[in-house]
């Protein structure tokens, strides 16, 4: 009995103490449930919200960058990316319909976008089972193009939409480039690194963020909320940079700067074209050659970031220094002993030899015996009873000229880390400014010596390189870039005019006389042929040169400069007269086909081998030149956009032409350019071999074609 009571006890005992520890437990959970309410809400309701609810940014579409005559050299594209909701509502419903479907959707996406039909099928079917992930956002495809998002479309299932098959799309935009490398590190063509027009106007370009409310939903998507008190804020495109670079001849550039660097075997070269007026870079080229794989690249912008010894160019900041400073003019004669002279020590040797010559001709063979001679007789010998501190303030006198003209300092480009030259400033040897004369002892990037010469052409005015002109929206002008004056005037009228003097007789008489039988307008210029020091070999090598040719045109009126550097040629010559030269005519030489009104130097008169070979393209552009050649050219049809050529005695008649809707144009007879665009507006796909005009094409005109035919075209060259 005592042992039945103990039993009773130990039982009561054990349900009180679950009792109390149940009321201890209800007291805990109202104490927490209390706290929570009145004491933490307001941070456990922030943390709900937080996880539940989000702003999201909606990206801004980044502008486009053009050209100076409207091609899109970088533009933003719509791409997609395609996503599967396996677990749609109507396909979670009609499981009939989906098991009917999903195999022919299998089926479609490997056929026309290469998905394996089994891996495919195997993870969505484990996706809709019960125990499976649920994953509602399965990915398709990425980054497809609007085509193929109309294509995917008619996909059995997707074609029902998102709802009731399961569709997704998001759209985004990418970077185009529909030139390929195109001026690519002038433009910031590469792994957004910090330097290009693409870097530099990077806030213009970026547009701002908008941003949209959205709630997690059951399954983890987001959709949007939308109430008065969350709006959704609309992103703001960015604005379009025009650029100051001519598309035309952009492509012409590179097109011979490759050609020449392959030719002389050589390790990069580099292309400028500045308009006078304004500063403004029309083409900008910088190639790099691989001579074991034989590959061309655009990876350095040397135009701008490469210091280098300028060599003979710098002649002529060397004479115009001297008769600022009122010591030479431009008959005074100096003796070049033969070629060759020994001074301080040094040896300096001139490739053209010349016994007493005139400063104009100095100049014009390029002798560096002139040269150091002449600031040797007025800059550097110590003469005697001078001081050194009077040695001193004359040495001194010559780098002070060169810094007033401002060939010291940079010229400001933003799209680049552009050095500033190195021009030696009162510590230098005996010899130091006899090779600074001839262009040693010293370093000048490419665009700042064109801009020296292009201040020379300006009548003294020294132009800020210009890269950018505009910055759009739409048609509409937000900002218009003006040009900027670095200096109003590097030397005096009468120096100006004596630097282009001897610029002339370059081209006219000296080193670069090859290139001056150009018809309609003339070249002033320098030729330069520099050394390179590579490390302990020095100077004394005979296998590294640096080939240049800087120049404007016309030369009366000088509309357009020009620098044009080929490094370490090492085959087929390496004068800057026999490489670089003919390019800079190449250059001019198609300018002045694009640009006719500019060169008005010479008279034109009518031959048979004036008149433009080409037989079919712009009228307006047909009309230009026959007017420049003083040509009879009457017009059919003046509002005709195409015209076709018809030539009789001295009269040519302008017929009307014009492309139907689906037949295949007749382009023979074309320039590639105007073909180009003709076919591509049509929506032709365009194989092409060798270059000029067109001479052949398959298939032939009159044909019925479609929108994305190839055509093939065989050119004159």
């Amino acid at each position: 009995m005592k042992q039945e009571k103990n039993v009773k006890k130990d039982i009561l005992l054990r349900i009180y103490l679950v009792y109390f520890a149940t009321i201890l437990f209800s007291l805990f959970v109202l104490g927490k449930i209390i706290k929570i309410q009145f004491f933490e809400g307001d941070e456990w309701r922030k943390i709900s919200i937080e996880r539940n609810f989000r702003y999201n940014d909606i990206k801004a579409i980044r502008g486009n960058i053009l050209s100076s005559d409207g091609k899109q050299l970088v533009l933003s594209k719509p791409v997609y990316d395609i996503y599967f909701d396996p677990l749609a509502e109507n396909l979670v419903k009609d499981t009939a319909y989906y098991k009917k479907n999903i195999l022919l959707l299998a089926d479609s996406l490997q056929k026309h976008f290469g998905i394996n039909k089994k891996i495919f099928l195997k993870e969505i079917n484990n996706i809709r089972k019960p125990e499976g992930k649920k994953n509602r956002h399965y990915s398709i495809k990425k980054n497809i193009g609007y085509e193929q998002l109309e294509l995917i479309k008619t996909f059995p299932i997707f074609n029902k939409g998102q709802s009731k098959g399961g569709f997704i799309e998001e759209e985004k935009y990418v970077p185009d480039y529909p030139f390929g490398t195109l001026a690519k590190r002038t433009l910031g063509i590469a792994d957004n690194k910090k330097y290009g027009i693409n870097w530099f106007y990077d806030k213009e370009l970026s547009g701002t963020v908008g941003m949209q409310y959205e709630q997690r939903m059951k399954g983890g998507d987001w959709l949007p909320v939308n109430s008065d008190s969350t709006k959704r804020i609309e992103p703001k495109n960015g604005y379009d940079v025009v650029t100051t670079i001519n598309f035309k001849i952009q492509d012409f550039a590179e097109s011979e700067l490759s050609k020449k660097i392959v030719e002389h075997n050589a390790k990069w070269g580099s292309i400028v074209l500045m308009e006078v007026a304004t500063g403004q870079i029309r083409a900008i080229a910088n190639l790099s050659y691989d001579t074991a794989t034989g590959k061309i690249s655009e990876n350095e912008n040397y135009a701008v970031a490469n210091l280098m010894e300028p060599g003979s160019t710098f002649k002529l900041a060397t004479l115009m220094a001297a008769h600022e400073d009122g010591f030479i003019k431009i008959n005074d004669t100096i003796d070049c002993e033969g070629g060759k002279m020994s001074l301080y020590g040094a040896d300096f040797e001139d490739t053209h030899p010349s016994r007493r010559i005139s400063v104009r001709d100095i100049f014009k063979v390029s002798s560096n015996i002139g040269a150091a001679k002449i600031v040797e007789k007025y800059y550097n010998c110590k003469k005697p009873n001078e001081t050194n501190s009077d040695r001193f303030k004359k040495r001194q006198k010559f780098i002070n000229r060169l810094y007033d003209m401002r060939l010291n300092q940079s010229v400001n480009t933003e799209i680049e880390n552009e050095p500033r030259p190195r021009i030696k400033n009162f510590h230098f040897s005996n010899i130091s400014l006899l090779k600074m004369a001839y262009g040693y002892e010293l370093q000048m990037t490419p665009l700042q010596i064109l801009t020296f010469y292009n201040a020379v052409a300006n009548d003294g005015k020294m132009m800020k390189p210009m890269f950018v002109s505009e910055i759009r929206e739409g048609d509409r002008v937000i900002k218009k870039i003006e040009p900027t004056v670095l200096k109003e005037r590097i030397a005096s009228k009468e120096t100006i005019e004596f630097a282009k003097n001897i610029l002339d007789a370059v081209v006219k008489e000296g080193t670069a006389k090859a290139i001056s039988d150009t018809k309609y307008y003339e070249i002033a210029g320098k030729t330069g042929t520099s050394k390179i020091n590579h490390g302990t070999e020095g100077y004394d090598q005979k296998k590294y040169y640096i080939s240049s040719f800087v120049g404007y045109f016309p030369k009366d009126k000088p509309k357009y400069s020009c620098i044009v550097i080929i490094y370490e040629p090492k085959k087929s010559g390496y004068y800057g007269a026999v490489v670089s030269a003919p390019v800079f005519r190449a250059i001019a030489d198609k300018v002045y086909t694009s640009e006719l009104a500019v060169f008005t130097e010479k008279d034109i008169p009518y031959t048979p081998d004036n008149n433009p070979p080409l037989k079919i393209g712009f009228q307006k552009d047909f009309q230009k030149i026959y007017t420049k050649l003083g040509i009879n050219a009457v017009s059919e049809n003046p509002q005709s956009e195409w015209t076709r050529v018809e030539e009789k005695d001295r009269i040519v008649e302008l017929k009307n032409s014009s492309f139907a809707n689906n037949i295949v144009p007749n382009v023979i007879g074309m320039s590639f350019k105007d073909a180009i665009y003709l076919l591509e507006n049509k929506g032709f796909k365009i194989h092409f071999t060798g270059k000029g005009t067109v001479k052949e094409q398959k298939p032939n005109s009159g044909e019925a074609f479609k929108k994305g035919d190839i055509i093939t075209l065989t050119l004159s060259l």
